[in-house]
């Protein structure tokens, strides 16, 4: 196999350009996808199943296909799974991407000699504190900064990050580690001589280096574009174990991006990084070297594949991100490559993102040795939700980070567990039936020492409102359903409206709704 077609999905150029709510103008997620092509039945495949779905379109798009097309997508992917075509897929959370760079600025910018080895580990805690509780000042001002670098600036925003890590010490050990370190950069900052020196040494050390855009004297800073070829090509690096001689990239075409791709790509193969940089999924150290062209994609069926799977993983992560279910077709395609390519050979996907949202790509096997079997589960499930129905309505979210962005308390309450949330199960709420009501509390999942996922931790919104019968009710309630979606007796509550249907046939509806 010789040929690599790339295309990517989710866009948006400049990194520092994340729009007022720091979600990229609601496009969160880049997404980068490569196929390897050495069956020559894909394009006929691919016309076939355009012709079988009344696709009149030149190209094969995702936009449209996600939503309205699901088994499409499903056939194709099987087709590519059945064939062992090898794909690579980066999915970048784009907020996290700019996190990742300030962590490494200001917190990781000299790392004491007792944390080396650990650096990707250490980023990462860092990375995911400041994701999930800075505010947005703290993004905003990191903006500013790579505009406007300056030793006061710096300052400012250093003693900004240290003020704010400071409120999270008794909490939490990233927060401890970023105190420590941004103190120390502040003294170091102070000792930087005033004028041009100090603007020359702040843009080189403290600002991420930007690249110049092509017919202008723009720059655009922190493309995940970039970092996601490089990323792909040392992990076809390490599939193709070094031998990249006889090797052709082919990438959609890129009017604004093309020179600052070639630059990069140059600039990877000429470091030799041997054993400071080592990942098991890729190989950055270039014996060889790929030739990397620009095409068009409609003039090939194999980009219009790669950019299939890159808008499907795009899709598919915002709506992880935003609570949104997906159909079964969708989720059984994200499963079978997930299964076909668990990324020991550079092959697969990787998620550049918060632990949180990594875990949800993670199929676990359920831990099943628990005080109650599935028959048990399922007699607690259907003979305590009566009792509740009477004085709760019951719901359940996705994403622990989407309700605690919603109340400051539930922050508090999960930072000892937060590294520990069993991120494959429901939040589930409990609402009690006043309008509005007057309690209100939530059920968070997360692992014991033994591996149990099971565990339950309390948040009462309303402080210690509700009795402790009631409390022991709902746990009982909320363990059996966590249980049984765990085991597949319930369906994955990410799966369309299967799991509010299948508890309305076990429970009435009355549980569910006001």
């Amino acid at each position: 196999m010789s040929d690599f077609y790339l295309d990517e999905s989710g866009n948006t150029g400049d990194a520092l350009k994340i729009g007022a709510s720091f979600d990229s103008f609601s496009q969160p997620i880049f997404c980068l996808s490569c196929i390897g092509v050495d069956n020559p039945d894909l394009d006929e495949f691919i016309k076939s199943i355009k012709k079988k779905y009344h696709i009149q379109a030149n190209e094969l798009k995702s936009t449209k296909i996600y939503k309205n097309k699901p088994k499409l997508i499903l056939e194709v992917i099987e087709f590519i799974v059945s064939n062992d075509l090898p794909i690579f897929i980066e999915v970048v959370d784009k907020k996290y991407h700019v996190v990742s760079n300030m962590v490494n600025l200001y917190v990781i910018n000299e790392l004491p000699d007792y944390f080396f080895g650990k650096e990707f580990s250490l980023i990462n805690g860092c990375a995911d504190f400041i994701y999930n509780f800075a505010p947005d000042l703290i993004f905003s001002h990191f903006v500013e900064l790579c505009k406007y670098p300056s030793k006061e600036n710096l300052l400012k925003y250093l003693k900004e990050i240290n003020s704010f890590s400071n409120e999270y010490l008794h909490l939490d050990q990233y927060a401890r580690f970023i105190s420590e370190s941004t103190a120390s950069n502040i003294e170091n900052v102070k000792s930087f001589p005033d004028g041009e020196d100090s603007f020359e040494i702040v843009r080189k050390r403290f600002t991420p280096i930007p690249d110049q855009k092509k017919h202008s004297d723009d720059f655009v800073f922190m493309l995940p574009n970039m970092t996601s070829l490089v990323n792909i090509y040392a992990r076809i690096n390490k599939f193709k174990n070094g031998n990249l001689c006889n090797i052709n990239l082919y990438h959609d075409e890129q009017v604004q991006f093309d020179e600052i791709l070639l630059v990069n790509k140059d600039l990877v193969e000429s470091i030799q990084f041997g054993s400071e940089l080592h990942f098991p999924q890729a190989n950055y150290d270039f014996d060889q070297i790929a030739k990397l062209s620009f095409i068009k994609s409609e003039d090939c069926i194999s980009i219009q594949v790669a950019d299939l799977l890159a808008g499907i993983f795009m899709r598919y992560t915002q709506d992880i991100i935003k609570g949104i279910s997906v159909v079964p077709e969708i989720k059984k395609s994200i499963d079978l490559i997930l299964d076909k390519y668990p990324g020991r050979n550079g092959t697969g996907v990787n998620i550049v993102s918060t632990q949180e949202i990594v875990d949800c790509f993670v199929k676990k096997t359920p831990y099943i040795d628990l005080g109650f079997h599935v028959k048990k589960a399922t007699k607690v499930l259907k003979s305590i939700s009566l009792e509740i129905s009477e004085l709760y309505t019951m719901g359940w979210v996705g994403m622990i980070s989407m309700v605690a962005s919603m109340h400051p308390y539930i922050k508090n309450s999960i930072m000892d567990i937060r590294g520990a949330i069993t991120q494959e199960l429901p939040i589930i709420i409990f609402h009690s039936r006043e309008n509005p009501p007057k309690k209100t509390i939530l059920f968070v999942p997360y692992r014991d020492k033994s591996g149990n996922p099971y565990n339950c931790r309390v948040i009462d919104l309303n402080k210690d409102s509700t009795g402790k019968v009631e409390v022991s009710l709902l746990s009982e309630f909320s363990q059996a359903f966590w249980f049984l979606i765990g085991n597949g007796v319930l369906p994955d509550p990410r799966v369309g409206r299967l799991l509010e249907e299948k508890l309305i046939e076990w429970c009435g509806d009355n549980l569910i709704k006001l």
